[in-house]
Order: C-alpha cells, then structure tokens, then sequence
C-alpha cells in the first residue's frame, strides 16, 4: 500500500453493511476486506492511519470501522474518539494485537462498540461486525425518527 487510503469500489447491490478498514499493515487490511467480502460486506474503504480513518468515514459514512489501535499520524483510539463525537451512528470495532485491559477500558471509554484482539477466531470478528452493524442501522433510525416533524393533521 502507498502512503494514501484507499477507496475500494463495492461490487454488486446486495450487501449486509458498508466497512471501512483503517490498518497501516497493508497485508492485514486486504486479507480482512477479503474475509469480510465473501462474508457479504461490502468493504468501501482502507485506511493506513486514524487521521484517513476519520475523513474516510466523514465522506463515506459507512456502517462500521474496523479500527487497528497503533497507526501513524493518528492512533486509533483518538481516531475513534473523532468518529464517536461526530454527528454519524458508526460503529467503531477496535481490533489490536495488543490483549491489555487498560487498552480495551480506554478503547470503550472513547466510543468503541468492542475491543477485539488480533488473531481471535474469524466467526467471532464477523458476529462482532454483524452487531455493530445492526446497532448502526437501530442508531440511524432512531435519529431519523428524532428529526421527523409531526405530521399535521
């Protein structure tokens, strides 16, 4: 991968949910869009550092991030923070290699749905993407209901 995200064209119209992926091993990131590909997502977006993570998910709004906790630029906990304080109902999976308690409790705290750690079984991290995504879809209508004016009569 190069210095700059990268924005993945989505083929095909049925899809469980939009990623966006923001891991600066390029390796890992594309081995994940894959997995998450045949698992029916559509993966929108790779991003190798927090900073192209928060303006990705600005001009792209996807479902859910999966977030790698150390980046250049921008760590993914302060990416995370960024998303979570946003307007938007993403949905931010932390995956790590690093299995600290205090890591998981700060990555909570900034706005995580769940902290998942690298290498953990591949069921486990689509289930966790399914839930985010389905507590994104539950988020999004929720604020589309706040925002509707009466009906007048």
């Amino acid at each position: 991968m190069t210095g700059l995200w990268a924005e993945r064209s989505v083929t095909g119209s049925s899809s469980l949910g939009t990623v966006l992926i923001a891991d600066d091993d390029g390796f890992s990131a594309e081995a994940l869009a894959d997995m998450l590909e045949d698992e029916g997502y559509s993966v929108i977006g790779v991003a190798i550092d927090g900073s192209q993570a928060v303006d990705a998910v600005r001009r792209l709004s996807p479902d859910v991030v999966v977030m790698d906790l150390r980046m250049p630029v921008m760590d993914g906990l302060e990416a995370t923070r960024l998303i979570s304080e946003g307007c938007q109902p993403v949905q931010v999976v932390m995956l790590s290699a690093y299995d600290e308690t205090a890591l998981r409790q700060e990555a909570l705290h900034c706005g995580a749905f769940r902290y998942l750690v690298k290498g953990c079984q591949p069921e486990l991290l689509v289930e966790t993407i399914r839930d985010a995504a389905a507590r994104r879809a539950q988020l999004g209508r929720s604020a589309r209901s706040a925002t509707r004016e009466p009906a007048l009569a």
